[in-house]
């Protein structure tokens, strides 16, 4: 069963959807983090959603400034309003499924940069989670420029641009330098398992690698000819399979896959 609300914080206004087991009460929450122009609609947050419902797990996602359902500007959308974004919706969780024994995020691209910006006070909110990282933009920056299809210098002569896919929003160079100066790559000093398409066109390759060879106790799983939006036959079923194993064993089992 899905639910759909708005949670207020401040001058926060964050669409929520939250996906419920149907025939359990859930022993597990699960935080799903989308990407940079997506949505909480996304097809792998609600595949994996409906996959771990059956594991009696809630799944809560929600939507940055100015993306998806969001009443927000893009004028609204800066790092420090994407962290409190996520920080609401964590504390709502902890208070909506008190009886929860387990806690889980799936983020991906740069929802996965801002959970690692985060990362210090999800593990104060959580305690001990698991984390899976799908595409992570580790280099937010760096992939923003490949976004706006220009370097550091053009779109300083720019100023703006327009970006996004269904729901388009106007950024000036003001974005990208918050972007510069708040780094993700570090040892985080924590399991997460990476999920990486080796034909990602929005993420360098060797980023996620010096990243995983950074985070000693992470797990890298490149998925053959995947493209950053993973949207070849199969490999949703593989991004399923992967996630629902990390978060019920910390493991991956498939041999395949190792």
């Amino acid at each position: 069963m899905d639910q759909h609300t708005i949670l207020t914080h401040g001058d926060l206004q964050i669409p929520i959807k939250t996906f419920e087991p149907d025939y359990a009460t859930g022993s597990r929450v699960l935080i799903a983090v989308h990407g940079f122009g997506g949505d909480m609609q996304s097809s792998v947050i609600g595949a994996i959603a409906e996959e771990m419902g059956f594991y009696n797990t809630h799944t809560i996602a929600f939507d940055f400034p100015a993306h998806g359902e969001s009443p927000m500007h893009a004028r609204d959308l800066t790092l420090d309003n994407c962290i409190g974004c996520l920080n609401t919706v964590v504390d709502y969780a902890v208070a909506r499924w008190p009886q929860a024994g387990e806690y889980a995020v799936l983020a991906s691209s740069f929802g996965a940069y801002i959970a690692l910006l985060a990362i210090d006070d999800l593990k104060e909110k959580l305690g001990r989670f698991k984390m899976v990282l799908r595409c992570p933009a580790v280099r937010m920056n760096k992939t923003f420029l490949k976004i706006a299809r220009t370097d550091a210098e053009g779109l300083m002569k720019k100023g703006r641009i327009i970006c996004g896919y269904e729901r388009k929003m106007e950024l000036g160079y003001d974005f990208f330098e918050q972007l510069q100066a708040n780094n993700a790559v570090a040892d985080h000093d924590m399991p997460m398992l990476i999920l990486q398409g080796d034909r990602d066109e929005l993420i360098d390759l060797e980023d996620t690698e010096f990243f995983r060879l950074l985070n000693s106790k992470s797990c890298l799983v490149m998925i053959p000819g995947a493209t950053h939006r993973f949207n070849h036959e199969g490999e949703l079923d593989m991004i399923v399979d992967l996630a629902r194993d990390w978060y019920l064993c910390e493991e991956v089992l498939l041999c395949e896959y190792k």
